[in-house]
Parts: C-alpha cells; structure tokens; sequence
C-alpha cells in the first residue's frame, strides 16, 4: 500500500498479520513526536493522544486466554510499552512482563505508576537480561519499532521482512 508520505509493507510470514511503514521516522523525529503528542514531560503539557483503554487491553487478553488457555506464568516483552498500561494488565493475569520504550517519561512513568521495569531498547534488555526467553511479544500501539522488532523476532523464532 503507498501512502503519500510513506509505504506500508506487510510481513513476509504468511502467518502474521503485521503491517508497518517503510521508511520509518528515525529515532530524533519519532523521539520528537512522542514528547510532543503522547508523553510531554510533567511540566511541559498535557498530552494530545492517549495510549489504548484498559477495558480494551481487557477484552484482548480475555480472548487469548479463551483460545489459548491459561496465561499465567507466561513471559511477555512488550515493544514500545510506553507508559506500562499492557503490561500493569498482564499483571492482572498472572504473566510477568517486561517493556522496551525509547522514550525516558515514559519509562519512568511506567517505573513509578507499576513498577514496570522498562528498558530502553533491546540492546539493554539484552544486556540485563542475556538468556530471557519469552512466550508472548506484543506491540501495542507501536510506533518505529520495527527494526527493532525484526532483530526480536530473528532472536525467538520468527523473521520479519
């Protein structure tokens, strides 16, 4: 699909449904952008978006727990985790989550509102954490994750082109 700014490509699993855009903000312009719509810092403004209702996140996890049983005790890495509402509601259903999110008020948010620890990418997840595997990746509400995402998806099992 071509987009008058962008291309949208789909992932080359047949599988997956992913889609993103390509070529992708780089990293000072998408940093820009979140500070500015989605997580200013706390002095600075309120924010223009907001990130995904709880009750939604709800909802997904109640049909995954319906079709794939129970997800207790599973492991999730949530790509661009933000502020941590995901991950705080996988919590409520007994998986241990982790994030990665570029974005500083962000992760400090998540780190006080949920005690989330939240990383800035996965080079530091990697870091901390050399041997994590993990049952569920999620990206929620993603932005210029995607190469990112490809290196992730390479390492537990499945390539994104």
């Amino acid at each position: 699909m071509q987009l008058p700014h962008t291309e949208v490509r789909k992932c080359l699993n047949p599988s997956c449904a992913l889609m993103f855009a390509f070529p992708q903000l780089d990293d000072l312009a998408l940093g820009a952008a979140y500070q500015k719509f989605y997580y200013p810092a706390p002095d600075t403004g309120i924010a223009a978006y907001h990130n995904t209702p709880e009750q939604i996140l709800q909802q997904t996890f109640d049909k995954a727990e319906a079709e794939l049983g129970p997800l207790a005790g599973k492991r999730l890495l949530d790509f661009g985790c933000g502020v941590g509402r995901l991950c705080r509601v996988a919590s409520d259903y007994g998986i241990r989550a982790v994030g990665i999110e570029p974005d500083a008020n962000a992760r400090e948010h998540a780190g006080k509102s949920s005690g989330l620890r939240a990383y800035a990418n996965l080079r530091d997840l990697r870091a901390a954490h050399p041997y994590s595997k993990f049952d569920i990746v999620t990206m929620w509400d993603f932005g210029n994750l995607g190469r990112n995402l490809r290196i992730c998806c390479r390492r537990y099992g499945r390539e994104v082109g």
